[in-house]
């Protein structure tokens, strides 16, 4: 048996396809959050993901976006603050994909949802300690900001016993916006040919990695061998018009 981590599918129906198709029955998944917005079928692949065998979800600051959007009401009858939050997050496509479904049905997957833990920690065949986390953080600190923490980058990993044979694997923030960060670790970084062909980034001396591909303008997305620490790309046929921006 095998054991994956994936993040931020963000509704690329083809890349979850080509996912679901390599997995094994009886290989373990681990989903870090994001599979809603900015794609057209991230509602579809929500379920699939909640309800797929052997696969562990934790959650990530869209799912949290999109329940903060339905607390109040699961039918639209005021404008809140959510609603241009989560809409300026790419949550209209969501919206739109929820329509194939009833309000009883959206009703049951929100439910799922709430029930989401924010962060799961495992150990693989190697007895290495794995924190599996949707956005990161400073393993001194601690996760403060389990949503939307991109203020780690900058941390060296400690260098104490307890700490040397922890890893931590998340996803968020693309590795093709990590240029817009100071990033500890990470030596001769060439940002035009990330962007071009990203791939994962192992940065505070190699114990943080990225696996946040940018799915939804790069088409590439990957699984992490959670027992080797190793990608396995995929790439999808469908571009998408999506140029990534963080502003």
């Amino acid at each position: 048996m095998a054991v994956y981590a994936v993040s931020d599918l963000h509704g690329q129906k083809e890349l979850w396809n080509q996912i679901k198709k390599y997995l094994k029955p009886e290989d373990k998944l681990y989903c870090l959050g994001d599979c809603v917005d900015r794609g057209l079928d991230g509602f579809d692949i929500l379920i699939e993901v909640l309800n797929r065998p052997n696969t562990e979800m934790i959650m990530g600051n869209h799912e949290k976006l999109m329940l903060d959007y339905y607390r109040p009401r699961l039918e639209i009858n005021s404008f809140t603050m959510y609603d241009n939050l989560w809409f300026m997050n790419g949550g209209h496509y969501t919206f739109l994909n929820m329509q194939a479904y009833t309000g009883n049905q959206i009703h049951e997957v929100l439910e799922q949802v709430k029930q989401l833990n924010y962060q799961k920690i495992i150990y693989n065949n190697k007895g290495q300690k794995l924190i599996l986390d949707h956005s990161g953080y400073c393993i001194k600190v601690g996760q403060d900001d389990p949503m939307w923490n991109r203020y780690h980058f900058h941390e060296s990993w400690p260098i104490e016993k307890e700490y040397k044979n922890t890893y931590m694997i998340h996803g968020h923030t693309p590795t093709v916006a990590l240029f817009r960060f100071i990033v500890n670790g990470i030596e001769k970084y060439d940002k035009t040919t990330v962007q071009r062909n990203p791939e994962i980034i192992r940065y505070a001396d190699n114990h943080k990695i990225d696996i946040d591909l940018g799915c939804f303008a790069t088409d590439k997305t990957c699984l992490l061998d959670l027992n080797t620490l190793e990608p396995i790309y995929f790439e999808q046929e469908t571009e998408s018009d999506i140029e990534y921006y963080y502003g």
